[in-house]
């Protein structure tokens, strides 16, 4: 739990004052370090077995509250419960794969970092904008680097993500001050494959 418990001392330090950030920036970052602080805070104050239950999940959710049980040395009932709560809580968003990208035809990641212009509907615009994109799998405000949004996709060939680009630009003209990005071939070298497996030994506060 290491990991967790610095990140939160610091950024509760950050709120109480005592950084160089000023005006608007600081207020953006305080509202980002908010948001964290509710949802780990949250996730420190479960039970032990609660948090041991989220890291084999992490590790294998397709076993069975019966293996769950098992592993956790409680009863499968109890399993369950805590199962469902996690669920009804929003902890557990929801069970999905992470396959081989590559092997279902995309072949770049492309992350883009943004600085937009502020405006007031620009959530909305955003939400509206992304729905027609299911290839965007992350799309959020950031900070650093002078921009303040950031975006990943995903694409099955160059063209694809030269057509995604136009688009986009197009979409967001009167917005855009800068648009950058960085393209990850998904058939080169990959030092650690994209996996949530190794945040099971962060919350346990363990390495492997």
């Amino acid at each position: 739990m290491l990991g967790f418990s610095a990140g939160l001392a610091a950024s509760k330090r950050f709120l109480r004052g005592g950084h160089d950030a000023v005006g608007d920036r600081k207020s953006d970052i305080k509202r980002t370090l908010r948001v964290f602080l509710e949802s780990f805070e949250g996730l420190l104050s479960m039970k032990p077995v609660m948090l041991k239950l989220v890291a084999e999940l992490f590790r294998n959710s397709r076993k069975s509250d019966r293996e769950m049980a098992s592993k956790l040395g409680v009863s499968q009932p109890t399993v369950s419960r805590m199962r469902c709560k996690l669920e009804s809580e929003g902890v557990i968003q929801e069970y999905t794969i992470i396959p081989d990208y590559a092997k279902l035809g995309y072949e770049l990641v492309a992350i883009s970092c943004i600085k937009a212009r502020t405006r007031t509907d620009y959530l909305e615009r955003a939400k509206k904008w992304v729905k027609n994109y299911p290839n965007v799998v992350l799309m959020a405000r950031a900070e650093g680097a002078g921009k303040n949004g950031v975006m990943i996709s995903l694409h099955q060939s160059y063209t694809d993500y030269s057509k995604f680009i136009s688009e986009t630009q197009m979409y967001w003209e009167d917005d855009i001050q800068t648009y950058e990005t960085m393209l990850v071939s998904l058939k080169g070298p990959v030092v650690r494959a994209f996996s949530l497996r190794s945040l099971a030994e962060d919350i346990e506060g363990t390495k492997s």
